[in-house]
């Protein structure tokens, strides 16, 4: 495994300490499972967007379609 070195004030020092003690793990163990589960956040977020944005240019077809199909029906055929 590679060393990280990483600065904190005291604060944030007896909180990582309480919380380790708290999950019977290592400081090293808390901060690697947060990183694991912000990644994840992140990624659900982007896919969120990508939906998100497919969706409204599926939308933007369906209601062009739906203008075609009006005008259609409405040329008396």
């Amino acid at each position: 495994m590679k060393t990280i070195t990483l600065k904190a004030d005291s604060a944030f020092d007896s909180d990582l300490t309480r919380l380790a003690h708290t999950l019977h793990m290592t400081k090293s163990g808390v901060i690697r499972a947060a990183v694991k589960s912000y990644k994840k956040k992140v990624e659900r977020e982007a896919l969120a967007r990508k939906i998100h944005e497919s969706s409204l240019k599926v939308r933007g077809t369906m209601k062009r379609e739906v203008r075609e199909l009006d005008a259609t029906a409405a040329d008396g055929l």
